[in-house]
């Protein structure tokens, strides 16, 4: 998956991103916790849901991945907030060459 298709998939998904897609008002958009999203546009940050819902595979594979230093991520009280850069470096570290 080149770079470009793996941001223009990640921005199909998530509620802010959805809410976006539909013209509805991002920041006064509530994500199921009582808690609205603002996305910043430049950097962009995920929880580990969307990142396994981003890439088909199980939230706990996602947590196993910040545990062992593959993804960069910030804990914010108990909950995990992955940077897209950091994602953009896991995929370019992932990538599988052939030779």
């Amino acid at each position: 998956m080149s770079r470009e298709e793996f941001v223009r998939k990640s921005w199909e998904r998530g509620p802010a991103r959805a809410a976006q897609a539909v013209d509805i008002d991002p920041v006064n958009y509530p994500t199921g916790r009582g808690v609205a999203v603002t996305p910043d546009a430049d950097h962009p940050w995920w929880t580990p849901r969307e990142v396994a819902d981003m890439f088909n595979i199980s939230i706990h594979t996602v947590r196993d991945w910040i545990r062992a230093g593959m993804i960069e991520a910030h804990k914010i009280g108990r909950i995990y907030r992955i940077p897209q850069d950091a994602l953009d470096d896991f995929v370019e570290k992932t990538r599988v060459i052939k030779g």
